[in-house]
């Protein structure tokens, strides 16, 4: 075998190599399916309030992005370790939603609504909270995760209209 035809075959073998690699990246680019989010419903929502009410320091950790950041009613900015530190003190044992309005815009859900919530501290003594909130969703590693939440304290008259 000539040394032309030993360099001619292998730049051959580089250029078919090449083709090979850009044949493969451009099947997977278009033919591996991207995550598509299952549609974000008031049924989806209410199944992940459940597994809150359920347990709201796993939901923290289980069911919230990394960078989740919640705004409670007092204006104070909170993170998942803040919210989940704060659950540890009180628990949630009865939530009713009202005004729900839910949205999703591709990957992303909003829902907007009222809730009157009873709390239980540690101690056994409750107390009633009731707030208008806005929180977001994004679908990410194939399930809903909670982004961040808003809450605006209503008073009492407010909250019987």
């Amino acid at each position: 075998m000539s040394d032309r035809f030993a360099t001619d075959l292998n730049l051959s073998l580089i250029m078919l190599n090449r083709l090979l690699f850009s044949l493969a990246f451009t099947f997977i680019c278009t033919c591996v399916p991207a995550q598509n989010p299952v549609p974000f419903t008031e049924a989806t929502f209410h199944k992940l309030i459940g597994r809150f009410m359920k347990d709201p320091v796993a939901f923290f950790d289980k069911d919230c992005t990394a960078d989740f950041v919640g705004i409670g009613v007092t204006g104070k900015r909170g993170s998942r370790e803040n919210n989940r530190e704060m659950f540890r003190s009180f628990v949630c044992v009865k939530r009713d939603y009202n005004d729900l309005l839910i949205r999703q815009y591709g990957s992303t859900g909003v829902m907007t609504g009222k809730t009157t919530s009873v709390y239980q501290r540690k101690d056994g003594s409750t107390f009633t909270h009731k707030d208008y909130w806005t929180q977001l969703f994004v679908w990410q590693n194939n399930a809903w995760k909670m982004a961040g939440y808003q809450a605006t304290a209503l008073d009492n008259r407010e909250a019987a209209r």
